[in-house]
């Protein structure tokens, strides 16, 4: 197993990422083609605007700072299939990262606990799209 980074310095980088990818998932749910693909999609939205609240507040119970990460403007081209086959290799390593992150961290119970399940819901939507563009 890799050296644990310094945690302090990576984490505004992940909450920035679940950030955008909630601002992709959004802008991906205005082009989906039906309801259903609507509401999953800004489930997912949710789920990582979830996750980078829990990574902010660890940083903050860390640091004694609140992280104020600036909302992206996602700009994207495509049609909504070829942006949903890009977020699938996306989540996979997000779910690896989180997983070796989890297996690092060990002196940070409600940190552990947030890679945990943000790895497994990466995992999640990874699959979800999959079934998204098989149907």
């Amino acid at each position: 197993m890799k050296r644990p980074a310094d945690i302090r310095k990576i984490l505004p980088e992940i909450i920035n990422r679940q950030i955008y990818s909630a601002e992709q998932y959004e802008m991906l749910a205005r082009s989906a083609r039906n309801e259903r693909e609507k509401s999953i999609l800004r489930e997912y939205a949710e789920e990582c605007r979830r996750s980078a609240s829990e990574f902010s507040e660890s940083l903050r119970m860390m640091t004694g700072i609140p992280y104020r990460p600036e909302i992206p403007q996602v700009k994207e081209s495509g049609t909504l299939r070829q942006l949903l086959r890009t977020m699938i290799p996306l989540e996979i390593r997000r779910s690896k990262k989180y997983r070796e992150l989890y297996l690092q961290t060990r002196d940070n119970m409600q940190l552990r606990r947030a890679f945990y399940k943000s790895g497994a819901e990466a995992s999640e939507r990874a699959l979800g799209i999959l079934e998204m563009l098989i149907e």
